[in-house]
């Protein structure tokens, strides 16, 4: 396993993440998402009821208040369980091959899908590394955690043994470090479902992709870095996430929600 991830950059591990923690997230984002706090219509797949459930609020309320819910959903508790469960924190460390493995930036919430675009630009993600955005140790993992819709075209594509390259150069930077696809080309492509339950472990340093889906890909991302590397240490552990508290004086608003 150990071999095959430093050869290939990228480790699919099969039901890794427990069935409870993926529905309770589920059953979270509908009762956020729905004033009348039901699934609505008898749905009983949680995951097309979300999709229901978030499209009918994406319709019905300003742009602000829909991007507000999603930056809470991807703070919830649901989302930290699944972030550090027992068996994605044991394959972490055992991929980063270190007992010393830190979570330094919060968990990412990706959608793709037609009907949640807000402009004509695709929700998907060109080729691009993670690392560029991180900035923190050299051997940095990402795991990504499908919540429904990447069985088929939704999953993300990779790039096998590109992590080997290191940083490669950046043809536009928006969203993501953009990767030039002529700078890739060499590397062989893959592609492959991945199950509700299943995650895919890769190095920052992976280049990866995502495509454009009809219906909603909804996915989790977080990382893991080694707390053991040297060369991190000699930058004092420094990331692109940064910690510290807002230094504002308190609106007059804020002074008066606990009046």
């Amino acid at each position: 396993m150990l071999g095959s991830f430093n050869d290939e950059g990228v480790f699919f591990a099969k039901k890794i993440i427990p069935n409870d923690l993926i529905n309770g997230l589920l059953e979270e984002i509908i009762t956020l998402s729905q004033e009348e706090k039901t699934v609505r219509g008898g749905q009983d797949d949680l995951f097309s009821a979300a999709e229901y459930s978030l499209l009918e609020l994406l319709q019905s309320v300003p742009a602000d208040e829909y991007f507000a819910l999603l930056r809470a959903i991807k703070s919830s508790v649901w989302v930290r369980q699944i972030a550090t469960c027992s068996g994605v924190v044991e394959m972490a460390r055992k991929l980063l091959n270190s007992s010393h493995i830190s979570q330094r930036g919060n968990p990412v919430l990706h959608l793709t899908g037609d009907r949640f675009q807000l402009s004509d630009k695709s929700l998907a993600a060109p080729w691009h590394q993670d690392w560029p955005a991180l900035r923190s140790s050299k051997r940095t993992l990402v795991v990504w955690v499908p919540l429904g819709g990447a069985e088929n075209s939704g999953a993300l594509k990779f790039k096998l043994g590109s992590h080997k390259a290191g940083l490669i150069k950046t043809s536009e930077i928006e969203a993501v470090y953009e990767i030039d696809p002529d700078e890739i080309q060499k590397y062989e492509t893959v592609q492959r479902g991945v199950p509700v339950g299943d995650a895919v472990f890769f190095d920052s340093l992976t280049a990866h992709s995502s495509e454009g889906t009809q219906r909603l890909r909804m996915a989790l991302s977080f990382r893991f870095e080694d707390l053991s590397c040297d060369e991190w240490k000699k930058r004092k552990f420094t990331s692109s996430h940064i910690d510290g508290i807002e230094k504002r004086e308190l609106t007059d608003a804020e002074k008066n929600i606990f009046s």
